[in-house]
């Protein structure tokens, strides 16, 4: 447990994942790709340039089989949402947007303790997340899940129930996450683009649902999911909004 670095930690839960279910590096760099295209439509993102499967198989290896564009850039962000009654909320000048329903996730901190990888955390969370707000994955219009590593934002995908195990890279790679797509994705380019801020998630989440997210609007968007994890993949929490 000692001596990793965080992206050797994620490093071998990929390599984990691809073993269990014959995942692929382009699986991953198809992550980095969907980001950077979300990214590519928004004013102030801080990368974006074009970027393809085959430059970030290219890129400089971190950590087997993370290259440097499956890591976030290291950054400082700050972000903020107000939490109030919904009696309340109504009288403010934003359209109310309502949590239904949340859950969190607990797995062994070190993955040496963890008998189960990818750890169950993101699993537990959104079990109870859904369980509360009454609703099921293909009723969510967008997701905003962790990705500070690609394979963070694959194993997302799965264990939240947008696809089946080992179906996540498709997901990305075929343009389901994009606008337009069946379950758009970290509309703002995500932690890929902006760094491993937290604070990206949820206000994106709370955007979508009020309809204005600009440039990356999920048209039509009612329901939002918001997922973070920590530790890492120790710990997740997700979030489900509507109006």
């Amino acid at each position: 447990p000692f001596g990793l670095t965080v992206p050797g930690k994620y490093a071998l839960v990929a390599r984990r994942w691809m073993h269990r279910t014959g995942g692929r590096p382009e699986d991953l760099a198809a992550v980095a790709v969907a980001a950077r295209q979300h990214a590519m439509r928004q004013p102030d993102a801080p990368r974006k340039d074009p970027l393809t499967v085959e430059k970030v198989l290219g890129a400089a290896m971190i950590a087997s089989p993370l290259h440097a564009l499956d890591c976030c850039p290291v950054a400082d962000w700050g972000g903020a949402v107000l939490v109030t009654s919904v009696e309340r909320a109504r009288d403010m000048r934003q359209p109310v947007v309502r949590l239904l329903g949340a859950g969190e996730g607990h797995s062994p901190y070190h993955l040496a303790e963890d008998d189960e990888l990818p750890p169950a955390a993101t699993r537990q969370s959104a079990q109870a997340a859904f369980g509360i707000a009454g609703v099921k994955p293909s009723d969510i219009d967008t997701a905003q899940v962790f990705d500070a590593f690609t394979v963070a934002a694959l194993i997302a995908m799965e264990d939240l129930g947008f696809c089946e195990p080992g179906a996540s890279g498709a997901l990305f790679a075929e343009g389901h996450t994009a606008l337009g797509g069946s379950i758009p994705t970290n509309t703002t380019g995500g932690m890929l683009t902006w760094g491993n801020a937290h604070v990206i998630v949820l206000p994106e989440a709370v955007r979508q649902v009020r309809g204005d997210a600009g440039v990356n609007q999920v048209a039509g968007a009612r329901l939002a999911l918001a997922h973070g994890i920590g530790g890492p993949m120790a710990l997740a929490v997700t979030m489900i909004l509507g109006q």
